[in-house]
């Protein structure tokens, strides 16, 4: 393949891409099954039932559904905070699967993550990228369902560029959120990453272990690969795909050292885009 003059991705990548989401609606929802009742509930640390109430008493019915969307305004019930998550479990293995029905069951994923924020209160970066990258997802074309890999066809130039600029978005973030306010005394950064992460793997505690001499080198690499790398984005060729594949290889590394949901899939989707 002559990357030089490498063209959008085929229709087999846009599939990867596609599962891969699937997955991550698949990962959230089965999290959500668990916690919801016990975090929504009636007899949960923060019920969703008063606050509709509350947003039903200040909203008048066209005003409160087009600023709080959520199909649980049809039942807020401990029934439905079960349901809910178990259905959108299904729609995201339908994705899957594929077949004509993935456009739906992406659109069903969509439209209950979407309503479970009212009750989840979603303020992770990865829940608010999966909600963006999933609106798009509903203007990708269906997929062929297993085991063929491929989409039907590729997407609008315009899906993969909008795709892109989140990609570029998220990476560039983290890297202002991480950089924007180092300094040199900042360089053993990652010795207290490693351990103070969410759930630090033992890969995790022996990256916390490793001399600095080892770990600022690494350090310098990630700032490449956040803030500089993700402007390769705009250009056809080589810098787009070394963006892709240097970006892809530290999301599996930070995976394989900590617990970010499903953050890291999500990202190594996008890096396919």
């Amino acid at each position: 393949m002559d990357l030089a003059h490498a063209l959008p991705p085929p229709p087999w990548l846009w599939g990867v891409f596609t599962r891969a989401l699937a997955l991550a609606y698949l990962a959230s929802f089965a999290s959500l099954a668990r916690e919801l009742p016990a975090l929504a509930g009636s007899r949960g640390i923060s019920p969703v039932a008063p606050l509709l109430a509350r947003i039903r008493a200040d909203f008048p019915a066209p005003a409160r559904l087009f600023h709080f969307p959520s199909l649980l305004w049809l039942s807020a019930s401990d029934r439905a905070l079960r349901v809910f998550p178990r259905l959108g479990c299904v729609a995201a293995v339908i994705a899957f699967v594929g077949g004509p029905g993935s456009p739906f069951a992406l659109a069903a994923c969509w439209l209950l993550y979407l309503s479970l924020d009212l009750a989840a209160d979603f303020e992770r970066p990865w829940d608010t990228l999966l909600l963006e990258a999933g609106l798009l997802a509903l203007l990708l074309p269906p997929l062929r369902p297993l085991p063929e890999v491929a989409a039907t066809a590729a997407p609008m130039a315009a899906i993969g560029w909008a795709y892109r600029w989140l990609f570029f978005r998220v990476m560039v973030g983290f890297g202002k959120q991480k950089f924007s306010r180092s300094t040199l005394g900042d360089l053993d950064y990652l010795k207290c990453f490693f351990i103070n992460q969410p759930l630090p793997t033992p890969f995790g505690y022996f990256a916390h272990r490793l001399p600095l001499w080892l770990l600022k080198p690494a350090l310098a690499l990630t700032f490449f690969i956040e803030v500089l790398l993700p402007f390769g984005v705009f250009f056809r060729g080589w810098p787009r795909f070394i963006a892709g594949l240097l970006t892809g290889g530290l999301m599996i590394a930070i995976q394989l050292s900590g617990n970010y949901s499903f953050f890291n899939l999500l990202v190594l989707g996008l890096c396919v885009t």
